[in-house]
């Protein structure tokens, strides 16, 4: 819809199954905030090995990684 080309932008989320693997998947980037409340269904492995993905403790920390 906007043209952005997936390896331009970066998701940030709290869901592996929904919010960083997907874009992951894309070609895009994926930061990683992990929470203490997750629906069951949205749990899922991180990949922690993949180049462009990384994990934030908080969602403030992510913004840091993003705009350093």
């Amino acid at each position: 819809r906007w043209g952005v080309e997936p390896e331009r932008f970066v998701m940030v989320g709290n869901s592996v199954r929904s919010d960083i693997v997907p874009v992951l998947e894309l070609g895009g980037w994926a930061v990683w905030v992990p929470s203490a409340n997750q629906w069951a269904h949205e749990v899922a492995e991180p990949p922690l090995e993949h180049p462009r993905f990384a994990v934030a403790p908080t969602l403030g920390a992510a913004v840091a990684m993003i705009n350093p």
